[in-house]
């Protein structure tokens, strides 16, 4: 089923939006009511995603509801290998990281992202092209091949592309300009 860009956890997004993971209490009218919420009051809600429960886990063993359309999110879609070089520039890395504690970490979350295949849906038909992301404080330059192609079962009975990313480069960012803006995790390079 196809659903736009609000309805999916798509990283391509207008603009980069904090998630907070909440109860959905009630739908009255054109209001939600929310509860578990970490905001500051005030602050606008400018979107509302779905609970996928591969990526979200609240604390406890709340009762959450998922919808139909989200059955099956999560589940990789690609495989995804490092070449030698990538694991030992991840590796040297060392006190460069901000965000993960160890080059174990990165690699791991790079093998997360691209296992989510995050390439918009208009490229996911091309066979093969680089692809590449910044995760913490490093570009990640990875080169996608196509393995195979399956019909997709429901109402558009799409064709869905099986891959496998290869990690080529795992290399810390410039902390200049890349051209003429500076390196952002929202905007990949494909070709």
């Amino acid at each position: 089923r196809r659903m736009g860009v609000f309805a999916t956890r798509s990283p391509h997004r207008p603009n980069p939006i904090g998630l907070s993971l909440v109860r959905l209490d009630a739908v009255l009218d054109d209001s939600l009511e929310l509860s578990g919420v970490d905001l500051v009051d005030g602050t606008p809600i400018l979107d509302v995603k779905p609970y996928i429960p591969v990526y979200d886990s609240p604390a406890g063993d709340e009762a959450v509801r998922v919808p139909d359309w989200i059955e099956g999110a999560g589940a990789p879609l690609c495989s995804v290998e490092f070449t030698q070089l990538a694991v030992e520039q991840a590796t040297a890395l060392g006190g460069a990281l901000r965000l993960f504690r160890s080059a174990d970490e990165l690699l791991r979350a790079i093998e997360d992202v691209l296992g989510a295949d995050p390439r918009p849906s208009y490229r996911r038909q091309a066979e093969s092209g680089t692809y590449e992301f910044d995760c913490d404080a490093v570009r990640v330059s990875s080169t996608f091949h196509l393995i195979g192609r399956s019909r997709v079962e429901g109402e558009d009975g799409g064709i869905a592309n099986f891959g496998r990313f290869t990690v080529e480069r795992v290399e810390l960012r410039e902390s200049g300009p890349r051209g003429k803006h500076p390196p952002s995790p929202t905007e990949p390079i494909i070709t």
